[in-house]
């Protein structure tokens, strides 16, 4: 979560006391002693100021309170803080409930918030696949990495797939593991270049990726490599990723037999 350590400008101005709290606070943050900036904070805080909030919100999921951090980003997003509110929105997000997501996104989205139009976008696909989301994809790469892939699927769905591929190897160069996945699965079933989507998947599975790992096990499976691919398959489960238990099951009893 990004949130500015900066002085705010928001009214009501800072008093003196909570000035050099701010002050005192920002330089703990940057040290990393967020559990002593978490006492000048609160300061800053007891005003109802919305960025001195969303400022306590973030040292506290900073020391482990992630309840207590949620519920800084809610008080936020009721005076109306576009950061409180796109908090608000990725956590419905996180819960499955995407109508609930979008408004709060579009709320924040109305705020100013770039990256809020963009998951906005990138959540609106998800519930429609509009290809005339197109337009505000593309604006919203740079924003949001799910962006992205949403974008590479509306290039696949319209036969624009060199432009699909261009899109993931260039989020692949600028690190972003939404994308290695797809990017995995069109050099696989259209360009049939086995080595890179290898790479590929690998770069993800050291990242802790639950579903590169998964999909990297499936392709080394079909290149007839059945105990690496156990390998990544167990570590796709340790990462959640529980479709891949039946298979380990069936790759075991195999061995077994063997």
């Amino acid at each position: 979560m990004n949130v500015e350590l900066e002085e705010p400008v928001l009214e009501p101005v800072l008093t003196d006391e909570e000035s050099a709290a701010w002050d005192a606070a920002v330089i703990l943050a940057e040290q990393g002693r967020w559990d002593e900036a978490l006492t000048p904070v609160r300061l800053i805080a007891a005003s109802g100021r919305p960025d001195a909030l969303m400022f306590l919100g973030l040292a506290l999921e900073e020391t482990g309170d992630i309840c207590g951090a949620r519920a800084m980003y809610h008080q936020a997003a009721e005076l109306g803080d576009p950061e409180g509110l796109l908090e608000v929105a990725f956590d419905f997000r996180e819960t499955g409930d995407l109508a609930k997501a979008i408004e709060f996104g579009q709320a924040a989205q109305a705020g100013g918030s770039r990256l809020a139009a963009a998951a906005v976008a990138t959540w609106k696909f998800e519930q429609t696949h509009d290809l005339a989301l197109e337009a505000d994809l593309r604006a919203g790469v740079s924003e949001y990495e799910a962006a992205r892939t949403a974008l590479g699927q509306i290039y696949l769905d319209t036969s624009r797939t060199e432009s699909a591929l261009s899109l993931y190897r260039e989020g692949a160069a600028l690190g972003e593991l939404d994308c290695l996945v797809p990017l995995a699965n069109l050099l696989i079933d259209i360009y049939e270049e086995l080595d890179e989507a290898e790479d590929v998947l690998r770069r993800g599975a050291a990242d802790g990726d639950a579903h590169a790992c998964h999909n990297l096990g499936l392709l080394l499976l079909d290149m007839d490599r059945d105990a690496e691919a156990l390998v990544f398959l167990k570590q796709a489960i340790a990462l959640g990723d529980n479709t891949s238990a039946d298979l380990v099951a069936l790759l075991e009893r195999a061995v077994t037999t063997d």
